[in-house]
This record gives C-alpha cells, structure tokens and sequence, in this order.
C-alpha cells in the first residue's frame, strides 16, 4: 500500500507544477491579448475619426464643387442675357436708321408734310422709343452681370 501512495504522490506533485507551468503560460499569453486588443481598439477608434474626417471632407468638397458650377451657371447665363440685350439694342439701332432714311426718302418724295411723311415720322417715333427701352434693358442686364461679379 505504501507504493501505492508514493505513485499518487509523486503523480500529484508532477501533475500540480505542470498545471502552475501552464497556469502562468496561459496568463502571460492573456494578458498579451488584452493588450493586443486594447491597442485594435485604440487603431480601429483612430481609423473611425480618419474615415469621418474624410467623409467630411469629400463632403466639402463636394458642396464646394456644386456651389461653384452654379455660380460658373450663373454667370453664363447673366452674360447670355447681357449679350441678347445688346443685339436687340444693335438691331433696334438699325431699325432707327432704316425709319429714319425712310422719313429722309419720304421727305424728299412727297415733302414734309405729306402723308407718307407723316407715317414715316411716326415709325421713326417708335422704333426710337423701342430703341430707348433696348437700351435700357441691356443696361440693366450689364448692371445684373456685374453685381454677380462677371
């Protein structure tokens, strides 16, 4: 019976400073991983700020790249306003030349007072008050555009 109890002993003891090995391995090995998570976290919570930073960013510029073509929009547009006005005034222009040497004709034709005449100074009246208000209109327009900066 003696052997019997020196085995177990012995067995006891082998077995005891085995697991007190593995014991510390094992905690040496989790605190190793706790660190190594703790610094993922660290890396993943720096890498969520960057991509929210970046996102902002593209953001940004995204906004800015749609505010700029809307201000390159308008002010195409406020200069294709700007040059309607001023062909309108050019061809109204025109139009006050032609009444007025229809008037000139009119005059030499059939004399001052004549019919013709007459008719001829009255279209000569309009198309300088169209010419007038062509002005005018394009005037406001280049006074529009340059308010807009263009």
């Amino acid at each position: 019976m003696s052997s019997q109890i020196d085995v177990r002993i012995k067995a006891y003891d082998e077995a005891s400073k085995t697991i007190a090995d593995a014991s510390t391995k094992i905690k040496k090995e989790m605190d190793d991983v706790e660190k190594t998570n703790k610094r993922v976290a660290a890396a993943q919570k720096e890498t969520a700020k960057s991509t929210r930073d970046l996102v902002t960013g593209f953001s940004g510029v995204a906004t800015s790249d749609f505010s700029l073509h809307h201000a390159f929009g308008s002010v195409e547009d406020a200069q294709m306003k700007v040059d309607r006005a001023n062909l309108t005034v050019m061809t109204s222009h025109q139009s006050v030349e032609n009444a007025q040497n229809r008037l000139n004709e009119a005059i030499e034709k059939y004399g001052y007072g004549s019919e013709d005449a007459e008719a001829a100074s009255t279209n000569l009246a309009i198309a300088q008050e169209r010419y007038a208000l062509d002005v005018q209109a394009a005037e406001t327009a280049q006074d529009s555009e340059d308010c807009r900066g263009g």
